[in-house]
């Protein structure tokens, strides 16, 4: 079973579950990344940046286990 189907984990995370796989057959996904965090007022902002996965993540690897 993945955990794509599992009805305990939130929308946002399968989401992102199927992002990864979409990642790995090499579909090169735009996902959202963390580019900084300011401080305003004493919080913590994060700025986002939207772009391919290759981009920012760089080309995923097969796994092989030897």
């Amino acid at each position: 079973m993945t955990n794509q189907n599992n009805k305990h984990i939130s929308k946002s995370f399968q989401k992102a579950l199927r992002q990864l796989d979409r990642w790995r057959k090499n579909k090169n996904p735009v996902v959202t990344t963390v580019k900084e965090v300011r401080k305003l007022d004493g919080e913590d902002n994060p700025i986002f940046h939207r772009g391919p996965a290759n981009e920012l993540w760089g080309r995923p690897n097969r796994f092989s286990m030897k």
